[in-house]
């Protein structure tokens, strides 16, 4: 946490990284296979209704979670490399490795389910149809340019939550989820006493009519 001009603040939290590195994932691989599909066009016999330059893309919504896994695997790796100064292409072979590693159990683990987007049994070097040995320059320079993204990453702050605010919005979710109660907001003290007061004034004017009219 740091502070400035009396505002603290706090790190991006691993939850709003993953979020954004799945996000990130989804992006690149809709633009990667679009742009390989313009370059590379499909036969018609597989795509029979392919049109070369609609620039239409895919993915898998388990993507989401093997690009968000791969990140942190680069954050951390990233980090004990930098401390030990690692030259870029030592960092470079160590994320190609990684990302290779991570493809290759995602696609043993989705393969049985017909979950996994991507098959490269077409290509002339494979793995399994899991990894392409020809990608191996792509993720190098992938895992290098991803350096420059947990960088970022980690230089934004965000404003942390005032220490003396007790009734904030984030506190009372907490307190729904776990008491599964609805809350209701406290009143001050101020408030309460001035109610009592005004029942008590309410009160005493009855007891006045009652007594007028009898």
């Amino acid at each position: 946490m740091v502070q400035t001009q009396g505002v603290d603040f706090i790190a991006l939290p691993l939850t709003h990284r993953i979020l954004l590195y799945g996000l990130m994932g989804w992006v690149d691989e809709v633009v990667f296979t679009a742009l390989s599909d313009i370059v590379f066009p499909p036969s018609l016999e597989v795509h029979p209704g392919y049109k070369r330059y609609a620039f239409v893309g895919y993915s898998s919504l388990w993507s989401f979670f093997i690009y968000a896994i791969a990140s942190l695997y680069l954050e951390f790796v990233y980090s004990k490399l930098i401390q030990r100064r690692f030259p870029w292409l030592l960092r470079g072979l160590t994320y190609m490795l990684g990302i290779f590693t991570i493809e290759f159990v995602a696609g043993l683990l989705l393969w049985p389910f017909g979950a996994n987007s991507w098959d490269y049994s077409h290509a002339p070097c494979h793995v399994w149809g899991m990894i392409r040995c020809d990608y191996s320059i792509v993720w190098f320079t992938v895992g290098l340019g991803h350096e420059l993204v947990i960088e970022y990453l980690f230089n934004l702050h965000l404003q942390a939550t005032p220490r003396d605010s007790h009734h904030s919005f984030s506190q009372k979710l907490v307190e729904f989820l776990s008491t599964g109660h609805k809350l209701a907001t406290p009143t001050p003290k101020a408030e309460i006493l001035l109610t009592e007061e005004q029942q008590l004034e309410l009160l005493q004017a009855e007891q006045v009519e009652s007594k007028k009219t009898l």
